[in-house]
């Protein structure tokens, strides 16, 4: 797997024996993606929510993204999009590493929330997520993300999954698909939070 473009261009990335819960996104995939993301990627603070070998976040900092976060459970994996980071000599500051489950990750910022008004809502501009094809986690997912209520007023959710699948609808108030694109086995779906969003 490689760096399709921008700073980082055609290095190389190690990745994990493929599985559907370590499923690398396929380069043509993962081009049309980003030429799809390019007005939105640069200076953006990222999340890649079931970050597998890293690839999708690694891709956003090489086109200029400021901050990516990558949460991944699997220890393996996430050593290896470490040693991915190192190789390619990313600066730490411009990155994070969460070990845990994405719903863990996000139930902690929704608290968070909840407690105190005083941190950095409102900065997330663009969610990659990339779950394994069969979890359940896709429906009910974007609306579990507004709860953390760290999303800009017009934030980019990018769900990939597999071609055909249907997820149930999320809060018309809050979300609403933009596009749909499919490429073989693989369909991404493109999410835009209301900026209109009412509050109650």
């Amino acid at each position: 797997m490689r760096v399709i473009s921008g700073k980082y261009k055609r290095r190389l990335l190690k990745t994990l024996p493929g599985t559907d819960l370590t499923r690398p996104t396929s380069d043509r995939v993962k081009e049309s993606l980003f030429n799809m993301l390019a007005p939105e990627i640069e200076g953006a603070i990222v999340w890649d929510l079931f970050a597998g070998s890293g690839s999708l976040g690694i891709e956003s900092l090489s086109r200029g993204a400021a901050h990516v976060t990558f949460v991944e459970q699997s220890a393996d994996a996430l050593k290896m999009i470490l040693e991915n980071l190192k190789t390619l000599a990313i600066p730490k500051e411009h990155y994070t590493l969460i070990h845990g489950s994405v719903d863990d990750f996000l139930q902690t910022w929704t608290r968070t929330q909840t407690i105190s008004s005083e941190n950095s809502a409102g900065q997330v501009s663009v969610v990659l997520a990339d779950p394994p094809y069969h979890s359940s986690w896709y429906d009910g997912a974007l609306d579990r993300i507004a709860l953390t209520n760290v999303c800009t007023a017009e934030c980019l959710v990018v769900l990939e999954m597999k071609a055909g699948r249907v997820i149930a609808s999320p809060d018309a108030r809050r979300w609403q698909l933009e596009d749909r694109r499919k490429y073989g086995i693989a369909q991404l779906e493109f999410w835009r939070r209301n900026a209109s969003e009412e509050t109650s």
